[in-house]
């Protein structure tokens, strides 16, 4: 009475020790271990500035301003801090983290005498990169801010060759 049971059992024990090797035809492609060197297209769109204290933002940026560049990606997978700063900003890098698609990187930045702090969160592929680029700033007295861009990039060939 109980045999058809264990044969039930036994049949679905077996079969789920059967694993499929094959990966699923949905799967992402597997990231590369930096991002690839070249030039990239970058289209980048200011999405948030917001007051962080009393003053008026001291910046130029405005909510939907849309800018289109072209950036090279050094052989180390490293990228030019001045991608993700405003125009002026000397940035240098405090931590990064190019590793399996993934992109961390955080960079204190000057403007004048004041500073400026950048984190960039985001994912690469093989030929492309999409990244938030969070900025906030400490300046001495009002006109502080936080700042938001979001840029999508694609590989678009070699970087051009220095002179």
């Amino acid at each position: 009475m109980n045999k058809p049971w264990l044969i039930a059992g036994a049949l679905l024990l077996s079969l789920s020790a059967c694993g499929d090797d094959a990966a699923p035809a949905n799967q992402a492609e597997e990231a590369p271990p930096t991002p690839v060197a070249g030039l990239y297209k970058v289209n980048a769109e200011t999405t948030v500035v917001q007051p962080a204290d009393k003053g008026k933002p001291r910046t130029t940026a405005k909510v939907g301003d849309k800018q289109t560049v072209d950036s090279c990606v050094a052989a180390d997978g490293s990228f030019d801090p001045s991608l993700f700063a405003e125009k002026g900003d000397r940035c240098t890098a405090r931590g990064t983290h190019l590793s399996g698609g993934i992109i961390s990187l955080q960079y204190d930045c000057k403007r004048g005498s004041e500073g400026v702090t950048l984190n960039v969160a985001g994912e690469y592929g093989k030929d492309k990169f999409e990244v938030l680029v969070n900025s906030a700033t400490g300046f001495r007295g009002d006109g502080d801010y936080t700042l938001t861009r979001h840029l999508v990039a694609k590989r678009v060939g070699n970087c051009p060759a220095k002179a």
